[in-house]
């Protein structure tokens, strides 16, 4: 309940900051309207219990540096970790040096209140030094204080190895990676499965169905089970 508090806090904070403001005189300061933002339709009463609790949001994904942004975290005494995730599917996401880079432009705009998660290229698995590259990438950003990594689903649903099999999390190709994690003292973050409703036939009842529909990638539904390979 509190982590779905939490989200719906930070996803209302983006929704204030895409609106025009309402009610506002053109001679309203920049603060002013930040400090609107930041409070939403909290009252003073629960604005002061909200901070109180030093709430977190463990799973954010936020690539921009705004101002207004950075008032309301202050406002709601509000850390947010920001997760990397590198998706095949959008050119953009693709490019881990870009979403790094900002990532830590973001986290050192924040005062201390944006922690980033970061990850390694999947995608690179098969290549020659995969491990070693991806230590060399990772040790990078755990010494600009990354807290963390994230291994996403496209590791046991959709990555293949030469011969054509899924690779799953526990792949001995990883082992090096995980080691390297745990010796820094970091913590491994993984999503790596999904809803059964994956796997079933579409349904329109389904709360997950405008999702498989729009991401067909995902639908595993007619896929070969990967623990099968």
């Amino acid at each position: 309940m509190k982590t779905f508090l939490l989200s719906f806090v930070l996803v209302f904070g983006f929704a204030a900051c895409d609106k025009p403001a309402q009610n506002v005189t053109p001679a309203a300061s920049p603060a002013a309207n930040a400090a609107k933002t930041a409070s939403g339709n909290l009252s003073g009463q629960e604005l002061q219990q909200f901070t109180a609790l030093n709430p977190i949001d463990a799973h954010t994904h936020v690539f921009q540096t705004d101002a207004v942004f950075n008032a309301m975290l202050k406002r709601l005494n509000l850390h947010v970790v920001d997760v990397l995730v590198v998706d095949d599917q959008s050119k953009k996401d693709n490019d881990l040096t870009a979403l790094s880079d900002a990532a830590w432009k973001f986290a050192k705009s924040s005062d201390g209140r944006g922690i980033v998660c970061t990850t390694f290229d999947p995608y690179k698995v098969n290549e020659p030094g995969f491990a070693q590259a991806s230590n060399k990438w990772l040790n990078k950003e755990f010494a600009q204080g990354a807290i963390a990594v994230k291994i996403w689903k496209n590791i046991g649903m959709e990555i293949k190895d030469a011969k054509g099999n899924y690779i799953l999390p526990d792949n001995p190709v990883f082992a090096p990676i995980y080691k390297d994690i745990a010796d820094h003292h970091k913590t491994l973050i993984a999503h790596v499965a999904d809803p059964s409703s994956s796997w079933a036939p579409m349904d329109p009842a389904s709360p997950d169905y405008s999702y498989y529909k729009d991401n067909p990638v995902w639908y595993m539904h007619d896929k070969p089970n990967p623990a099968s390979k």
